[in-house]
């Protein structure tokens, strides 16, 4: 009987009784509304929810196409059943449902897709199914796969670390495959100053003697790139025999590439830290200034930048290493007496055409009035510190 036509005759029967009886037309259909004298719920109105099965496993499968199933559901209850909402875990597992009511005795079905793109390793994944079933109004619903990537990666990226401003950089991944057929149809790189080249194909047999082929790209940062951070995504298309060796199939595989691009000076480290302190207490901390490319270079000025009421000075030294004079920034002064953080940065101006100034910041926090280090106070006697006026053990940060 087609659903239509099951509407219609429940729409008859309700109409019929409602003539031959002053009984509710719901207690003719559903049955008691709330329990009965003996306290038994067996006739309750109520929707009830049933699947066939709430859980699939979808073995190994390639990351080269989706894959879907279906949970069939019925529902044994005797009130309408209404599916409100269905939630997954992630993007890549989506659920399906054309019809979200059902009659008494109806079944349905919810399709599950599951796409496996750059995401290797084995998954499980839940499916939430919310509905007006009073005894379970949410159910879960999993699957479980294991994702064999088709195409592999050398290295999940190609980090260039620091990278010397006019002088460019190079890096290479491998892709490899043991698909019959494996191109590369096309490399996109996600930005400028970065260019691709192919530049080895071979192929060899893996530990069970199956050929394996593998192709290297070369990536090419340009000298002219900008300072600053450089993160390009980098798009394969490949070309891909399918499972039964009839034909191809196009699959994409994503990378990146980043770097930092400055300039020849490197300051080690990065920043005056002073840490935590007193109110008025001294402090000496210093920063080493390289050249990247071991050239000489000269510091020929140097100033100091702050709002805070600090006293601070700052003053240059040298020191050798491998028979090179390498200068070190000193920062002296002490804290202000007032507590919280204080902060400011030393410009050093420099004799390269490319890098006439250096910044380097300096952070530090004054903490209340007394709040020194920890020290273990005298006993009473029986072994119990004993704790100073005011009730707060020292060092106590509260």
């Amino acid at each position: 009987m087609k659903r239509s036509q099951m509407i219609g005759l429940s729409t008859l029967t309700a109409f019929t009784a409602i003539l031959a009886t002053t009984v509710p037309v719901e207690a003719q259909l559903f049955g008691r509304t709330a329990p009965g004298p003996d306290g038994s719920m067996t006739n309750v109105r109520a929707a009830r929810i049933e699947f066939v099965k709430d859980a699939h496993d979808f073995g190994v499968i390639p990351d080269t196409g989706q894959v879907r199933c279906t949970f069939s559901f019925t529902n044994v209850g005797n009130d309408m059943l209404i599916i409100s909402q269905i939630d997954s875990e992630c993007g890549c597992t989506v659920p399906e449902l054309d019809i979200r009511d059902y009659l008494p005795g109806e079944s349905g079905t919810i399709e599950v897709r599951f796409d496996p793109k750059e995401r290797p390793g084995k998954h499980h994944k839940n499916i939430t199914v919310k509905s007006n079933d009073v005894s379970n109004p949410e159910r879960k619903l999993g699957i479980s796969v294991e994702v064999l990537q088709a195409v592999r990666l050398s290295t999940p990226s190609i980090a260039l670390g620091r990278l010397v401003y006019g002088k460019g950089a190079t890096g290479e991944v491998t892709l490899s495959s043991d698909r019959s057929v494996f191109n590369i149809k096309s490399v996109h790189i996600g930005g400028p100053h970065v260019t691709s080249e192919i530049v080895k194909r071979e192929v060899a047999p893996d530990a069970a003697g199956k050929p394996v082929t593998s192709i290297t790209v070369r990536f090419t940062v340009d000298p002219a790139a900008p300072k600053g951070i450089l993160d390009r995504q980098i798009t394969f298309m490949t070309e891909l025999s399918d499972l039964d060796g009839k034909g191809t199939v196009e699959h994409m595989v994503r990378h990146h590439i980043n770097g930092h691009i400055a300039g020849q000076l490197q300051v080690t480290p990065d920043r005056f830290t002073i840490g935590t302190l007193g109110p008025g207490e001294a402090f000496d901390r210093e920063v080493r200034v390289y050249s990247l490319l071991d050239k000489p270079f000269n510091i020929v000025g140097v100033r100091i930048e702050s709002q805070s009421t600090a006293r601070v000075e700052v003053s240059q030294e040298f020191i050798e290493v491998a028979a090179n004079k390498i200068p070190v920034i000193r920062l002296q002064g002490t804290t202000p007496q007032e507590k919280g953080a204080f902060n400011g940065v030393v410009y050093l101006t420099t004799d390269i055409p490319d890098e006439k100034e250096l910044e380097i910041r300096f952070f530090g926090v004054v903490r209340s009035i007394g709040r020194g280090p920890i020290i273990a106070p005298p006993g009473d006697g029986d072994g119990t510190a004993t704790k100073p006026a005011g009730g707060a053990a020292a060092g106590d940060d509260r």
